[in-house]
């Protein structure tokens, strides 16, 4: 696998960060005071959406995306709706379930909500990047936690497809005020480069990008989770993505 020799990136970010330390301080804090503090998504953390036989599994696991913050409901939060456009794209029923908390880590994921995927599962779909970007973290612990996660997601479901949903674009992320915003948006760049070349190298992993199409409406209240209609067009992008790596392996 190709590694980042060079932390120039990172370098460059403590260096902005320590010459602005008392800003950006201020502004970390105003944001974890000021940002409300959403519930996961309420009901069924499962569910199925009809189609033919045989049924697909999908399983999304990460952080408070994956569990649907922001989302009226699951069904209509990231597992729901890659479901959704997984069984319009393949015709095929699927079942799906979402694994995920507030403030979860890709290491945290890894102990915590992979045990809980099912063995059979065919789809595993990844959702992390925004805590480990918020957690000071260098992009080669990013990188070496990223790598575990993958090797015990394909320990837990041999036969899933993994898809790594690309990180947040925090640069767009309404909630966070300037500078703040753009310094963690570089940082979302650097490690979202990292997530593209571990899917790459990992067995039946492939990455998805995630495209910030711009507007309001892409977020739900608090301005940075997103909203109903945000992750309807995340759900689109990962379940589509999910469809055609089956149907190019069926054919």
């Amino acid at each position: 696998m190709k590694r980042l020799n060079d932390n120039s990136g990172y370098v460059a970010w403590a260096a902005a960060l320590l010459s602005g330390l008392p800003l950006f301080a201020w502004q970390a804090y105003r944001l974890r005071r000021d940002t409300p503090r959403l519930e996961e998504a309420p009901g069924p953390r499962e569910g199925e959406v009809t189609g033919e036989a045989p049924v697909i599994r999908l399983a999304v696991i990460g952080e408070s995306t994956a569990a649907g913050v922001g989302a009226p409901d699951h069904a209509r939060g990231l597992a729901g709706r890659s479901a959704a456009a997984l069984a319009a794209r393949t015709g095929r029923a699927v079942r799906w379930s979402a694994h995920g908390h507030n403030g979860a880590t890709a290491r945290q994921t890894r102990y915590r909500h992979v045990p809980e995927v099912d063995r059979g599962t065919g789809v595993v779909v990844v959702a992390l990047g925004v805590n480990d970007v918020l957690s000071g973290c260098a992009p080669e612990t990013w990188r070496h936690n990223l790598e575990k996660l993958l090797a015990s997601t394909r320990r837990r479901a041999p036969g899933a497809i993994i898809v790594v949903s690309a990180v947040p674009p925090m640069g767009h992320f309404p909630a966070i005020p300037q500078p703040l915003r753009a310094l963690l948006g570089v940082r979302a760049q650097a490690f979202d480069r990292i997530s593209a070349l571990v899917a790459a190298a990992c067995p039946r992993a492939l990455y998805v990008p995630l495209p910030y199409e711009g507007g309001s409406d892409y977020f739900c209240e608090d301005r940075f989770h997103p909203s109903a209609l945000g992750y309807d067009r995340w759900g689109t992008l990962t379940g589509e993505a999910a469809a055609l790596r089956i149907q190019s392996a069926a054919s």
